[in-house]
C-alpha cells in the first residue's frame, strides 16, 4: 500500500495517511450531510404539527370557506367547529386546532377542490 502527503488537523503535513484513504473522510462526510436531511425532511412529513407553529386563524378560515365547510358571514367561534369536521372527515384528531398535518391537508384539499373547480367538474356526483 502506498502513502501519500496529506495535510494534519494541526496544518502539520504527515506521510503515513494510506492512499485507499484519500476520499473516504469526504465521502463520509457528504453521507453524513445527505442523511442529517433527509432525517429533517422524514421528520417533517411524520410529524408536521411538531415542525409547523399553529397556522394564521384568517388563513384557516379563507381555506375553511372555500372549501365549503364555513360560511363567510360565520361567527369566529365556527371556524374551531369547521376545523373540526375537516379533521374528523380526514381522520385527524377533531381538536380544532390548526397545527401543520391538518394545515397541510387543509391547503391539499383546496388545492384540489381549486383545479375541479377549473376543470369543471365540481358539482358531479361524488364531488
Amino acid at each position: 500500500m502506498a502513502t501519500i502527503r496529506a495535510p494534519h488537523p494541526t496544518g502539520a503535513w504527515r506521510s503515513d495517511v494510506p492512499v485507499h484513504h484519500r476520499g473516504q473522510h469526504r465521502f463520509t462526510d457528504l453521507l453524513r450531510d445527505a442523511l442529517t436531511w433527509a432525517g429533517a425532511v422524514l421528520a417533517g412529513a411524520l410529524a408536521p404539527d411538531l415542525v409547523l407553529p399553529e397556522a394564521d386563524p384568517a388563513e384557516v378560515r379563507a381555506l375553511l370557506i372555500e372549501l365549503g365547510l364555513l360560511d363567510a358571514a360565520a361567527a369566529p367561534a365556527q371556524r374551531i367547529l369547521a376545523l373540526q369536521e375537516f379533521q374528523r372527515s380526514m381522520g385527524l384528531p377533531a381538536d380544532g386546532r390548526a397545527d401543520g398535518r391538518t394545515v397541510s391537508l387543509l391547503a391539499r384539499s383546496a388545492r384540489e377542490h381549486r383545479e375541479l373547480r377549473e376543470l369543471g367538474l365540481l358539482g358531479l356526483p361524488g364531488h
